[in-house]
């Protein structure tokens, strides 16, 4: 965390190509500080704040749907539900909330046109960082 070490080759796993440069993968100090000074100016204590009112709304919201899904249910088990789908319609609607001013309503219930965006969002993220190759990762761990 301190500005003065250097990032091991480990992050650098995350590169796409040499162009390919975020917080997240440069490992050069200066080039690291230069985009982490960028990143600050939205992480402010005001508008961290202000995320936090959207982002509680919409938690309540979608804990009220998961009550009311289960209070439905009149069976003594319901059925499994893939819970990483619920969590990843609230993020979307939240980040749409926060980015574009308008949530997306993907997790309220009914038909959206939306609901499989954020599944395609994942599955593109899977293509682009091909995190589960894992000579690749063999290969950072050893030079570590």
């Amino acid at each position: 965390m301190r500005s003065n070490v250097r990032r091991s080759q480990f992050y650098t796993a995350w590169k796409r190509d040499e162009r390919d440069s975020t917080t997240l993968n440069t490992i050069d100090v200066a080039k690291h500080a230069q985009k982490r000074k960028i990143l600050n100016l939205c992480f402010t204590d005001a508008s961290l704040s202000a995320a936090c009112d959207f982002t509680v709304r919409h938690v309540d919201r979608w804990l009220q749907l998961i009550v009311e899904e289960l209070n439905d249910i009149s069976e003594e088990w319901s059925a499994p539900v893939d819970f990483s789908k619920k969590v990843d319609a609230l993020l979307f609607d939240i980040m749409g909330d926060l980015c574009f001013g308008k949530s997306f309503d993907v997790k309220e219930p009914g038909q959206n046109v939306l609901k499989e965006v954020p599944h395609c969002i994942t599955e593109y993220m899977l293509f682009y960082y091909p995190v589960r190759r894992p000579l690749i990762w063999a290969g950072y761990l050893l030079v570590c």
